[in-house]
């Protein structure tokens, strides 16, 4: 806020006070205030301005007394200019007050001026500081952008025309003459030339002034010598074809490309042309030769019409315009006739289906997919004072829904996308009719409160799924449309007594959006109509010309001017480029990271005005844009480029283009429009960037006075619209004739009550309705109605009718106009905000859709350059489009050999064998290979080094499509395909696409379709859905299965593709079933779309979606047409096609072919039959490649990692499960003991470890912790992240195998092991026995094992009883209970068992936490007995009692496995003790004598005698009892006790020998401690001692 010293009124210019004001007028009090408002950069600024406003006389009064400024006009108009540098706000204040009759006096004291009268020193400071800012205070370009300036503007240009131009020719005239003088610079003739031009524009009469056009060409041959450029050079442009002198300017550069025309012969067919010019008369009231004149949606005569649209040819002769209006021609006409067509032939359809119900349903001849509603009519109408008018329509549910609940048709609605947001209709009626419609978004974002009815909003009043009728909100397309307007309210809304029944529907067209194709069809009429296009020699050469020469950019014309590179040198070195005497590739390469082909590319995109990038896949085409964009941003200012305009075809792609800016620092981004998936992107989108800037003082105002405007508009239009609806009603047109034709009605209607007040009956039928379906009575009498017949009666009431709402439609017609001026204008005015946001960006986003759609701001524009992504998939058209007229500077990269752009009618595409014409040829393709052969191709740069694929994929398309292709060493790297023996492998096979028919003909030769001509190509025409291959989807499914399973690759890592949406469905729902999919907008789209004609016969599918979270857990998966620019490690491709008539599809196309083969990095695998694709050059091209290395044949080659020389072959889904009876009866689920062949790997991955155990992950898992130290992927298990809070890992820490690991550690130090001299004395068992263990100073063996131990007994205190869920659900509910003070119920209190409540997970603990013991006592007595220098006294008698629990738990929980376990346990516990005792002569330390009498025992038990030797035996027969019932269990269930055979005899070995060496077979299946490593399974230690990591196989 300003300071409280200074004078507000002073700062705002109103202060009338001047000296005797008590506050200060001083600009530096205002500073901090005025520095805040739009356009005044500090208070100095405003000071001038306010001074400035003083000299501007504001009422008659002071315009009469107001004396001339004389040398005071040149500060005064300097000053002016000034002002309008310095900001929005006041150059728009400045253009207003000039436009007065204030500042138009002011102007006047120059522009009356006899200046021709003035000698040259005279007339030279009255030019440089008085004329010359005036003009270029009018050709600035703020003023000349500024919509709300507009009308100002042209009072301004009007004011300096005059009556007959005799000041706009005093002006030229003098300026002609102070340019001659000394050869001014560009900067004296460039305001100029657009004033001049301007002029011509907004004054009709300038036109056909001679003098002033012979001033204009005067003009136009000065300019001609300067090198203009930004917007003078456009409307230098723009001057000379008005004064038609040549739709080109001369252009500078060094070569010329051109080439002799070969003759050739020749035979002429007659083409009917357009409009007038066809011999036979217009086709119907839409038919012109001027697009200007043609109407965008299809009339009711075209839709009609039974002759065909006239269609431009490729051959020039035919056509009826040449040059850039031949150019514009075309594509409007293609474009119109590939969107519009289609819903002229559905409309069409539709009609005759409503007129003729008896017919049977025929579909479109384009085969257009629509949605038709039925029994139609018009059930509201509301004026909304933003949206404007809303109309309700009613139809019939779906039949799919016709008998569902209300929450059953809200789903399905949901779930199909019909009727979303913006959906173009056809609304058709069997009288005729024809009105085009998009369904109204919502405006309410929650449910309506409100209890008032008539405040209630109308998409809360009428719903699609409740009530006998389903609701639809629709706009007008055309609102302005009078006829529409009045079809839609007469013809949909009120049935009138005596009119005919009509029945009505609408047709939903679910692939065509309006948004598409019809801002970008204006524009092309604009464009037509202008004459204006950059580069309109190369594009659209006049014929006759000489071949054009490709220049500079217009702005780097000028002797002096470098570009600055610096920002892509490698050192920090300064580069200069200079365009004049360019440096060549190599000197750039060895400056920057450029490689030579990207070097190439940069030099010739800044030397060429129309710059052509060809990227072959992985190139690096998005690396070159970046460093393009850079190196313009860098030299933006020093070449006033003004925001650089990038465009894509795709908001995909356009999202891709510019995070890696924003990435790479690139400030001042601006995306438009809402289409984009990126979160970085949110907070740059020109919605947002715009709500940040503050309107100005006039936009405030105009927006306030629209608003107002408006609001007092709409309650106008609804009264008229509620008069208008009755005037169609029966009722209304009796009230009308009871006003202006009294006499009939009172026949007609005639009161009831007679003049007395009785009730008068009749015993006949009386009035309107009567009258009209009555007979006449008598001779005809005019003023009789009574004694017209049946159609004189039709005919005078539908006069009446007519009469009666002409004067209704007229006040609702008027007022919808004037609401439609005033709305635009307020648009206008947003539109103002929005434009001084784009100003103000360096780079601006946008797809060719919403440059179209924005089109009426962003030629208002000062931009320089566009920079166009992907153009070889961009149509033509919509490539024009991007073309705005300040454009200089154009930069199309893309690639023309692979996808082509994307086209609607099949008669349009290239593939097609008989194309009426190439639609869908971009211009970059047209361009580098030019259809005629008078046209020379433009120069163009390939970049040549690919950084994607590995080299014998790269091989594949460097052989058959880029023969110049170079490998970067990068890619020679890349590992192998783990599971897999080949990376790259064609699957052949021989099963036959779905619906092919086994029994038919011979099939046709190769290459040979089975039709040809025009037939052939309809047939082609729906090859894109129909086809789908059930074997290859199965083979799909188990490759991937099979990869993932592997354990090194994420599912975003592997990429599906086919060609077919219809394969691209069944693949989805396939692998839905096994891991995350995602699918491109595009691809989803297209499903969702994928229908019969007729939608309402089948349930829609529930949309399936990835969230942004999941999307790196997701397998992508995608048609190919929608994975250009895409890649991934491994590609998997279903081709899908295979028949009897080797009939390959659109497969057969090089383009698609390329697209295909390029998509991976590491390895690719095709499934398909080759003898289907046989017939096509490039497929054995491929087919001969992969022959001649192999990787080509019936069978996949699977493989392990760590032994790649054995392999496993599969040629069915079935074989990828490939392993051995043994291996399928291992256990590998450790907790419910379930065999490997009885898992289902879809739910259960499993894991083989190198020592050949097998377990599931989710075993592993529980056992080993993972997901305390590891985000583990919710799809596959597989570790995917550590986790930050996890302790840093070690590779010692490495856990391996369960079942063997241990035992193998503690036997391969067995022998060097020692215990060490002093006595050990361990009594009892559990974690105090492992503690004493830990202590010994001799050996750290141990501590490993008792780890395991201590995590095993953890393991069993959360299996335990009371941390069951059914114990925690009775404690529940037993504690609210007590807190709510209620007796027990004993009836329903539920009552567990102790046994019910044990689960496998106790048992399986408890038998891990013996086997623990088992193992550690086992090795202690090996190692004793090897080494016996001290003396031993173990205790054992608690473990089998242990053991003894375990048998019991295990025997009334039916766990055979366990039971067997307990028993071979508790005889290992028996020998041991028994064997020690035997053997246990050694002298007893007193310190150990002092430990057994502390524990209660006496000291000559450790003697051998101690022990007898029947004690000893008894353990050995109690121990040969428990052996004998373990063999009873593994023979009663001998498949899930298989593992503890080899136990079985380790025990049985060691109750026979005294040798402890026998026991070494003894297995450890114990539970792990955690792996912190890289989230794969590895074993710790192996027989040599040393320490490593193996990774483990992801296995099946």
């Amino acid at each position: 806020m300003a300071s409280p010293t200074v004078c507000r009124d002073f700062l705002q210019g109103r202060c009338t006070y001047g000296a005797r004001c008590r506050f200060q007028h001083s600009e530096e009090g205002g500073a901090e205030d005025t520095s805040n408002r739009p356009g005044v950069s500090s208070a100095t600024d405003y000071a001038t301005l306010v001074r400035w406003r003083y000299h501007i006389p504001n009422t008659p009064a002071r315009i009469k007394q107001a004396r001339p400024l004389h040398h005071g006009f040149a500060k005064f108009i300097q000053d002016a200019l000034g002002l309008v540098k310095g900001g929005v706000e006041t150059m728009q204040e400045i253009i207003t007050l000039l436009a007065g009759e204030g500042g138009l006096a002011r102007l006047g004291e120059l522009l009356d001026a006899n200046m021709a009268a003035m000698n040259d020193k005279t007339l030279q400071p009255i030019w440089t500081g008085q004329l010359l800012p005036l003009l270029q205070l009018l050709a600035h370009d703020s003023v000349l952008s500024s919509g709300v300036v507009e009308t100002h503007y042209a009072t301004i240009l009007n004011y300096t025309y005059s009556i007959n131009g005799k000041r706009a020719l005093t002006v030229f005239r003098t300026a002609i003459r102070c340019l001659n003088w000394a050869e001014e610079s560009p900067a004296s003739v460039e305001p100029v030339v657009v004033v001049l031009t301007e002029i011509f524009e907004v004054v009709p009469s300038a036109q056909v002034n001679d003098e002033l056009r012979a001033l204009a060409e005067a003009i136009s041959a000065l300019a001609d010598k300067r090198k203009l450029s930004g917007r003078p050079h456009t409307q230098h442009i723009r001057l000379r074809r008005r004064l038609g002198l040549g739709a080109a300017i001369e252009q500078v550069t060094s070569k010329t490309y051109g080439r002799e025309v070969p003759l050739k012969p020749s035979f002429v067919v007659a083409h009917d042309r357009p409009g007038s010019l066809s011999t036979l008369g217009l086709r119907h009231d839409n038919d012109s030769e001027n697009i200007e004149d043609i109407q965008i949606l299809p009339t009711w005569g075209e839709i009609v019409s039974d002759r065909s649209e006239y269609l431009p040819q490729d051959d020039p002769s035919l056509w009826h315009k040449p040059g850039v209006q031949g150019l514009l021609d075309r594509q409007f006409r293609l474009i119109r006739e590939d969107t519009v067509g289609q819903l002229r032939d559905a409309i069409q359809t539709g009609l005759q289906r409503l007129q003729q119900p008896q017919l049977l349903p025929v579909k479109p001849r384009n085969g257009t997919h629509t949605n038709t509603y039925h029994d139609v009519h018009l059930a509201a109408v509301e004026f909304d004072t933003n949206k404007g008018l809303l109309c309700v329509l009613a139809f019939e549910h779906p039949r799919a829904i016709r008998d569902a609940s209300n929450k059953k048709r809200q789903e399905w609605w949901a779930e199909s996308r019909r009727l979303e947001h913006d959906a173009l209709l056809g609304l058709v009626g069997s009288d005729g009719t024809v009105v085009f419609v998009t369904v109204h978004a919502p405006m309410v974002s929650q449910s309506w409160r409100n209890g008032k009815e008539d405040k209630r909003p109308i998409d809360e009043k009428y719903s699609r799924w409740r009530g006998h009728e389903a609701y639809v909100i629709v706009q007008l397309v055309d609102r302005a449309n009078e006829n529409d307007i009045e079809d839609l309210l007469h013809r949909f809304g009120h049935h009138t007594e005596g009119a005919a029944y009509h029945r009505f529907s609408f047709i939903e067209f679910p692939k065509i959006l309006l948004a598409a194709f019809k801002p970008t069809l204006e524009a092309l009429r604009r464009t037509a109509r202008s004459s204006i296009l950059p580069f309109s020699a190369l594009i659209a050469p006049e014929p006759g010309t000489p071949p054009a020469q490709v220049g500079l950019p217009a702005y780097a014309r000028t002797v002096d001017y470098r570009f600055d590179l610096s920002i892509l040198s490698n050192n920090e070195d300064e580069i200069e480029f200079d365009p004049h005497n360019p440096m060549i590739a190599e000197e750039l390469t060895s400056k920057t990271h450029l490689d030579h082909g990207q070097a190439q590319a940069m030099i010739a995109s800044l030397m060429n005005e129309l710059a052509l990038v060809q990227g072959p896949p992985g190139t690096g085409k998005s690396y070159t844009g970046l460093a393009l964009t850079k190196t313009l941003l860098a030299n933006r200012e020093a070449a006033d480029m003004g925001p650089i305009v990038i465009v894509t075809y795709t908001n995909h792609a356009l999202d891709q283009t510019l995070e890696h800016l924003v990435e790479a620092g690139v400030e001042q981004i601006i995306r438009i429009g809402g289409q984009s998936k990126s979160e970085c992107l949110a907070s740059i989108n020109i919605r947002v960037i715009a709500d940040r800037y503050s309107p100005t003082k006039a936009e405030r105002l105009s927006r306030k006075t629209t608003s107002a405007e408006m609001q007092d508009l709409t309650p106008m239009i609804t009264a008229a619209l509620e008069q208008y609806s009755r005037s169609l009603t029966t009722e209304g047109v009796v009230a009308y004739l009871k006003e202006h034709y009294a006499a009939y009605h009172s026949q007609l209607c005639p009161d009831l009550v007679d003049q007395e007040g009785f009730q008068v009956v009749s015993h006949h039928q009386k009035g309107i309705h009567a009258w009209l379906t009555g007979t006449a009575r008598g001779s005809y009498d005019s003023e009789d109605p009574f004694t017209w017949d049946q159609a004189q009666r039709q005919s005078a009431f539908k006069e009446w009718s007519n009469e009666c709402s002409m004067e209704a439609k007229i006040d609702l017609l008027a007022n919808m106009q004037a609401y439609d001026v005033v709305k635009t204008k307020h648009d206008q005015t947003k539109g103002e905000i929005t434009l001084r946001a784009l100003n103000d960006a360096h780079i601006i986003g946008v797809t060719t859709t919403g440059l179209a759609q924005n089109l009426h701001i962003l030629k208002r524009l000062n931009a320089k350059v566009l920079i166009v992504e992907e153009a070889g998939e961009v149509l033509e058209a919509h490539l024009l489009t991007a073309l705005l007229p300040s454009i200089e500077h154009a930069i199309l990269i893309g690639d023309h050999k692979q996808l082509r752009p994307k086209v609607a009618n099949y008669a349009f595409d290239c593939e097609n064998p008989y194309p009426i014409v190439k639609l869908n040829v971009s211009l970059l393709e047209r361009l580098i290979l030019p259809q005629q052969a008078d046209i020379p191709p433009l120069p163009h740069v390939t970049l040549d080094v690919q950084r994607r694929m590995h080299p014998s994929i790269a091989r594949l398309v460097r052989e058959t499509v880029y023969p110049d292709l170079h490998d970067d060493s990068s890619v020679e790297g890349y590992p192998e395909v783990s599971g897999m023996r080949r990376r790259l492998f064609w699957l052949e096979h021989s099963e036959l696409e779905d619906g092919q028919q086994l029994a038919g003909t011979a099939p046709a030769l190769p290459g040979t379709p089975g039709t040809v001509g025009p037939e052939a190509a309809t047939e082609v025409a729906a090859d894109s859905t129909t086809h789908t291959n059930e074997h290859e989807v199965n083979m799909v499914l188990a490759l991937v299965r099979h990869l993932i399973r592997q354990g090194v690759y994420r599912p975003d890592d592997i990429a599906v593709l086919t060609p077919y949406v219809g394969q691209l469905r069944k693949i989805r729902k396939e692998l839905a079933k096994f891991t995350e999919v995602v699918l491109s907008d595009v691809d989803e789209d297209e499903l969702q779309r994928d229908g019969e004609d007729d939608g309402d016969n089948f349930e829609a599918p529930p949309r399936s979606t990835v969230a942004k979270s999941t999307l790196l857990k997701a397998l992508r998966l995608a048609t190919v047409d929608n994975f250009q620019g895409e890649e991934a490690k491994i590609v998997i491709i279903s081709l899908v096609r295979s028949n009897f008539m080797r009939r390959p599809g659109f497969l057969s196309q090089p383009n698609r072919a390329n697209v295909l083969l390029s998509r991976a990095k590491h390895g690719m695998f095709i499934i398909g039959n080759p003898e289907t694709f046989a017939g096509s050059q490039i497929w054995r091209d491929v087919m001969h490649m992969l022959d001649e290395e192999g990787n080509i044949g019936p069978a996949f080659e699977l493989c392990c990692p760590r032994h790649p020389d054995t392999f496993l072959t599969a040629t069915m889904p079935d074989d990828f499960i490939c392993t051995t009876d043994e291996i399928k009866t291992m256990r590998a689920d450790l907790l419910n003991m379930t065999k490997y062949g009885d898992i289902d790997l879809d739910l259960q991955p499993c894991i083989f470890t190198p020592c050949t155990h097998v377990f599931t992950a989710k075993s592993l898992d529980d056992f080993m912790g993972m997901s305390a130290r590891y985000d583990l992927d919710p799809v596959s298990g597989v570790p995917i992240a550590l986790k930050t809070n996890s302790v840093p890992f070690s590779i010692n820490a490495a856990q391996g195998c369960p079942d063997c690991e241990t035992q193998a550690n503690l036997l391969d130090t067995r022998q060097d092991a020692s215990l060490g001299e002093d006595d050990i004395v361990l009594l009892g068992n559990g974690g105090g026995r492992f503690k004493l263990l830990k202590q010994l100073k001799s050996t750290r063996r141990y501590y490993e094992l008792a780890e395991i131990r201590t995590q095993a007994r953890e393991f069993l205190v959360k299996a335990a009883t009371d941390e069951l869920p059914f114990e925690r659900v009775y404690n529940m509910v037993e504690s609210i209970r007590r807190k709510r003070g209620s007796r027990p119920d004993s009836a329903n209190v539920p009552k567990f068992e102790g046994i019910t409540l044990q689960t496998r997970g106790e048992v399986l603990a408890s038998a891990l936490v013996l086997r623990c013991d088992v193992i550690a006592m086992s090795d202690l007595v090996s190692v004793w007995y090897n080494d016996k220098t001290a003396s031993l006294y173990i205790d054992l008698a608690t473990d089998r009692r242990a053991c003894e629990t375990v048998i019991e738990l295990a025997k009334s929980t039916n766990q055979p496995v366990h039971e067997a376990e307990g028993h071979i346990f508790w005889a290992t516990f028996a020998v041991l003790d028994s064997q020690v005792t035997k053997v246990a002569d050694s002298p007893i330390s007193t310190q150990a004598r002092q430990l057994l009498r502390d524990a209660g025992l006496e000291a000559t038990k450790v003697k051998g005698s101690q022990k007898t030797t029947t004690a000893s035996q008894a353990l050995r027969d109690a121990a040969e009892k428990h052996l004998d019932r373990a063999q009873e269990l593994c023979n009663q269930y001998p498949d899930q006790t298989q593992r503890l055979s080899d136990e079985l005899d380790d025990a049985i070995l060691m109750l026979n020998v005294s040798d402890f060496q026998g026991s070494t077979r003894m297995t450890a299946a114990v539970k792990g401690h955690e792996v912190r490593g890289t989230g794969r399974w590895g074993t710790r230690r192996r027989y040599d001692g040393a320490l490593e990591m193996k990774e483990m196989v992801m296995g099946v």
